[in-house]
């Protein structure tokens, strides 16, 4: 059964490497375009009573991905498949989002973040997110 299905699949994964360069070419390149600008007009930092702040970076964007990903695994328990959809989408966008923080950063500030911690935060993201999507534990339970 298994080598069946891996057989059937292998056609797919094939065709989805070979999207791949699509995507790149037709989505995130063009809304990295049109977002690093915007992105890097975003302050870093806030001041308040005259001490300052750090409000906004790859890693603050990433923590929120971490949040979104617990409000999806809740809509997902309690069957709001259409509402957990959009939010995983959010989620993904703003892993484009974190990638072009960092780089739009990186060119004002200099290299302030560590890079391992923000790359450890975006692909620790990345795996709990869909972990959390095809969890069995998440799919067609009640409240008993």
């Amino acid at each position: 059964m298994a080598e069946g299905l891996s057989i059937l699949l292998q056609p797919v994964e094939a065709l989805l490497f070979r999207m791949l360069p699509w995507y790149d070419q037709y989505m995130y390149g063009p809304l990295s375009v049109k977002l690093s600008p915007l992105v890097g007009k975003i302050p870093r930092y806030a001041t308040l009573n005259g001490q300052q702040y750090t409000v906004f970076t790859a890693n603050i964007v990433s923590y929120g991905r971490a949040t979104l990903v617990v409000l999806a695994a809740a809509l997902l328990k309690f069957q709001f498949s259409l509402f957990a959809s959009l939010v995983v989408f959010l989620h993904d966008f703003l892993d484009h989002v974190d990638g072009m923080v960092a780089r739009e950063q990186r060119k004002k500030y200099g290299q302030i973040d560590d890079p391992v911690l923000g790359g450890f935060m975006d692909a620790f993201c990345d795996k709990v997110s869909r972990s959390v999507c095809v969890s069995p534990g998440c799919k067609n339970r009640h409240l008993t």
